[in-house]
């Protein structure tokens, strides 16, 4: 391998870098964004969980409704976990290209 071959490669591994780097505050800003999200739905379904004594037929739409926020913030929560995974194993990619370039 020639002085360029290596300079080549050290360029192109700081390019991935670069690209995991930016790829990874994506995901932690899609991370942040859905678990902001899931709260928001978790307090919705707080605020629907009141029960009008006086209209049943209300109260039980509130409580679909209640149940319906809480399955979508659990959705949420489990893709902000995954996000955080990727970032996870991105950070370990990033740390074994920055051991190849030494």
């Amino acid at each position: 391998m020639t002085k360029k071959d290596i300079e080549k490669q050290i360029k192109e591994l700081e390019a991935k870098i670069k690209e995991y780097e930016a790829s990874s505050q994506a995901l932690i800003k899609m991370s942040q964004n859905i678990t902001t999200e899931a709260q928001q739905f978790r307090t919705k379904e707080k605020k629907y969980t009141i029960k009008p004594k006086k209209h049943p037929a209300l109260a039980q739409m509130f409580s679909v409704a209640a149940k319906e926020y809480e399955t979508q913030a659990r959705k949420r929560t489990a893709e902000a976990q995954e996000y955080k995974d990727k970032i996870q194993q991105l950070k370990k990619e990033k740390t074994k290209i920055k051991g190849e370039i030494k």
